[in-house]
């Protein structure tokens, strides 16, 4: 009867469980750079990204009617670039990208922007 017990109790332990993506703890961390003070390179980094996927929002909010412009985002890992990066136009909406096979540790996502304009960057794990 006690065995009867335990693998009962252990059948109901097991359904209590989260299972596969109600388990993945899902972080993020973002920012804004912005006119003041002049910043033409955005940044923003965490210290604790597990590994794997990386999902990546980036928003250039132009001030300026100067005209459009290219630029770059880039995610950079500890042991270096990722080789996830990608040229966008100023005027893109915003939008959201995924990079796979991110190493573990400190990751960053940088992008440059002309004066005054606003980035609002993030990352997704």
């Amino acid at each position: 009867m006690k065995i009867r017990e335990l693998m009962l109790s252990v059948a109901i332990a097991a359904a209590l469980l989260p299972t596969g993506a109600a388990a993945a703890m899902q972080e993020s961390t973002n920012g804004t750079c912005g006119p003041v003070p002049t910043q033409s390179e955005c940044q923003i980094a965490t210290l604790n990204f597990p590994g794997g996927r990386l999902s990546v929002d980036v928003d250039i909010v132009r001030s300026w009617p100067f005209g459009n412009y290219r630029t770059t985002w880039d995610v950079w890992a500890s042991h270096g670039p990722t080789g996830c990066k990608r040229e966008i136009w100023a005027d893109d909406p915003a939008g959201s990208w995924v990079c796979e096979n991110v190493h573990a540790g400190g990751v960053s996502l940088t992008v440059d922007k002309q004066t005054p304009d606003f980035a609002h960057l993030g990352m997704r794990w």
